[in-house]
């Protein structure tokens, strides 16, 4: 006599619901996750900018809101702006060499997704910008990235026509204010002072507020 129990059916883990419910979550994060990296790639979910004033960072972080708290921003440190800059093909600056111009400053680097996606972006800024007073630089560290030529690479290969600065990682960190997260992007006035300081990247709100803070930034308004 047969003493073996008939065969249970196998339960499947990835069921049409199961499946479904993850490709919504995941196209979820994909549209309107706002995101930036660490050194672990770990996500983070600050996009909004800052304002700098005094000693202290004011972060509105409303997403119902169009713009943080108006503070007077300060000026960017001297040691920052007579800084003596190297671009990656070579040629010398110093943020000093811009007054007179609005500069916007983008932190990044190759491996990091979110400046990846971020990137078209800001060459389509550069492109509606550039006849208007307005200097876009990339700065990459080489603490992020210590091979210069992948940085070359992505650059022409993203067509980024604005120029790229590559430096050590003590140029940004009066800059980056404790946050260990890339990217970030900078707006500096005509005079030298820090307009909006944007930290993270979300595709459906920073543009926007990027050119916001240009066109204030253009306009003389702080």
């Amino acid at each position: 006599m047969d003493s073996k129990r008939p065969a249970q059916p196998t339960k499947k883990f990835w069921t049409p619901v199961r499946a479904a419910l993850t490709v919504l979550m995941l196209s979820a994060l994909a549209a309107f996750g706002a995101a930036s990296c660490n050194s672990s790639e770990v996500a983070n979910s600050s996009t909004r900018p800052t304002n700098v004033s005094g000693p202290t960072v004011k972060t509105n972080t409303q997403a119902g809101k169009s713009a943080p708290v108006s503070t007077v921003p300060v000026p960017v440190p001297q040691d920052v702006m007579n800084r003596q800059l190297t671009t990656i093909d070579g040629q010398s600056l110093k943020l000093s060499d811009l007054s007179g111009k609005v500069v916007v400053m983008n932190l990044w680097a190759t491996w990091c997704g979110p400046c990846r996606i971020e990137t078209p972006e800001l060459v389509r800024l550069h492109q509606e910008y550039k006849l208007k007073g307005v200097e876009f630089l990339g700065i990459t560290t080489m603490e992020n990235d210590p091979d210069i030529e992948n940085i070359r690479k992505f650059v022409h290969d993203q067509n980024v026509d604005y120029r790229t600065v590559y430096t050590e990682g003590s140029f940004v960190i009066p800059l980056v204010e404790g946050r260990n997260v890339i990217p970030q992007s900078f707006v500096i006035t005509r005079d030298g002072r820090m307009l909006k300081h944007f930290v993270g990247f979300n595709p459906s709100q920073t543009p926007a507020l990027m050119r916001e803070a240009i066109d204030q930034a253009l306009n003389g308004q702080s």
